[in-house]
């Protein structure tokens, strides 16, 4: 979604639940920046004379690509490097996100599912299912997968954050302000999760608190622009003030 000088500006999460995050002026989960240009030519060629680039490469471009709206062409690396190859966990979860990223969640489900082993439970596979639960609209899937994941790693502020930015989604602004406060005390924080928090509190009417925190991260013009926003989103009733 495109920006204008009066949105919402959070730092954008590492994972983040769409919902929420289009509605205050974000791109959704795994969304799109400035576009680059140039893709590293070993990577984006198949057939027998291709060369073979490591994994570690090909996932560090597909990100890159995904990360600066270039969705299907991360898509189509990761799948030139599967085709032949091991579906490792960490490819498997780069192109779950890029399809993901282009609109292709169905897909990116069931790719994601091929990467998750219940005798072996990775969280940050767990974390990327539960997301993708959440942007195909099933967000109470989604909210029970994140708590059981919670029990693999409890400290890990990414997950609290997207808990919280789903029971925002749902309108709970009160347990999303609580697991949202969890994670900014936990270290690792970054400024994505007190700004998502920011954001919680100013809808549940404090705007003073939500200005303290956006001044820890912003300059006085962004935060001004952010009071704005929220005030707005109140006035419209977009979301419930729980």
């Amino acid at each position: 979604m495109a920006r204008t000088k009066d949105q919402w500006r959070p730092v954008p999460a590492v994972f983040a639940v769409g919902a929420i995050l289009m509605l205050s002026g974000c791109s959704s989960l795994f969304g799109p920046g400035t576009a680059i240009e140039m893709v590293n030519p070993a990577l984006s060629r198949s057939g027998p004379n291709a060369p073979v680039a490591s994994a570690a490469s090909v996932i560090g471009t597909a990100d890159s690509l995904r990360r600066n709206g270039q969705a299907a062409q991360a898509a189509a690396v990761l799948e030139n490097a599967l085709i032949g190859g091991t579906p490792t966990r960490p490819l498997l979860l780069s192109y779950a996100k890029a399809l993901a990223a282009a609109g292709r969640t169905a897909q990116a489900l069931n790719v994601i599912d091929q990467a998750i082993d219940p005798a072996n439970p990775d969280w940050q596979a767990l974390m990327v299912k539960a997301t993708l639960l959440d942007e195909s609209g099933n967000g109470a899937g989604a909210r029970t997968l994140y708590s059981q994941t919670l029990k693999l790693a409890p400290d890990q502020p990414s997950l609290h954050a997207n808990l919280g930015l789903s029971y925002a989604a749902a309108g709970a602004l009160d347990r999303a302000e609580a697991e949202l406060q969890r994670a900014a005390a936990l270290p690792g924080a970054g400024p994505d999760v007190r700004q998502n928090l920011a954001l919680i509190i100013g809808l549940r009417g404090r705007l003073r608190e939500a200005e303290v925190l956006l001044a820890a991260d912003l300059p006085p013009e962004q935060v001004a622009q952010n009071l704005s926003f929220i005030r707005r989103i109140r006035a419209d009733g977009r979301l419930n003030k729980g």
